[in-house]
């Protein structure tokens, strides 16, 4: 599932020109860049290079930009977040809904808010995990970089997932501490969504890559933060194909990219 929650996110980020947004989107992002409260734990004006980037245009640089920033602030409380997806889902409709004519907005906000409340604290401790003084999402762009050989723009990173097994994927990539940290992140927060990951990790890293343990070299450097601690509880069907859209659209497409391993 989170394979396809790769894939899917990537396919809409890089369809998702400017050009080709509807008014109502961009007002609705826009809204999201002016609110006090999402700018504050997002930070989604540093991603705004991604949406004029060029083909040639290396999305690295950008993204280290914002994990630093998202890390050193405090994180989304769940009114922060119940807000940002209700904006989303109802200025967004064409872009989220194959049939936004008949998609009732409050519907699909009632039904992705519980899961991006769920996702979203493990999705940051995930995305601020790094390698000594390197964001590990920076790392592990930058070893994607190297392996396609050339910028890694949206186009080029989407290319690559969609074209990769995950037994092709480099050894120096997915059995980086920083992989075992994310891997050992969301398996003890969400084991449900990785359950079935073990063996082919063991397989592809050895045995030790899933002892729970969580490398000497990694450290958090996510902000603790006044947000709310309530826990929702939500069953996932659906999840697969709700939580991309919301994510993709939140700019959250790296941490998709590390979980997109398992």
């Amino acid at each position: 599932m989170l394979r396809a929650t790769l894939i899917v996110a990537l396919a809409s980020l890089a369809s998702a020109q400017i050009a080709g947004l509807s008014t109502e989107c961009l007002g609705a992002l826009s809204g999201l860049v002016a609110d006090p409260d999402a700018n504050a734990c997002l930070q989604p004006t540093d991603l705004i290079p991604l949406a004029t980037a060029s083909a040639n245009d290396s999305i690295v640089p950008t993204i280290d930009t914002w994990t630093k920033h998202v890390c050193a602030a405090a994180p989304c409380s769940n009114q922060t977040l119940a807000n940002i997806v209700t904006a989303i889902a109802n200025g967004c409709q064409k872009e989220i809904s194959d049939d936004p004519q008949n998609t009732d907005p409050s519907a699909v906000a009632s039904a992705i808010t519980p899961l991006v409340q769920r996702f979203y604290p493990t999705v940051r401790k995930v995305l601020c995990l790094q390698d000594g003084d390197t964001p590990c999402d920076t790392q592990l762009l930058s070893d994607i970089e190297s392996v396609s050989g050339q910028p890694l723009s949206i186009d080029v990173l989407f290319s690559v997932f969609a074209g990769l097994n995950f037994e092709n994927i480099p050894k120096n990539i997915t059995c980086s501490d920083c992989v075992k940290a994310a891997y050992t992140t969301i398996n003890t927060d969400l084991p449900d969504l990785i359950s079935d990951a073990a063996p082919a990790l063991q397989a592809q890293c050895g045995a030790s890559f899933t002892d729970g343990n969580i490398p000497s070299t990694i450290s958090q450097s996510a902000v603790d933060g006044d947000s709310s601690s309530d826990t929702t509880t939500t069953n996932d069907n659906g999840a697969s194909i709700l939580l991309p859209s919301a994510l993709s659209i939140l700019g959250l497409t790296v941490i998709s990219t590390i979980m997109g391993f398992f």
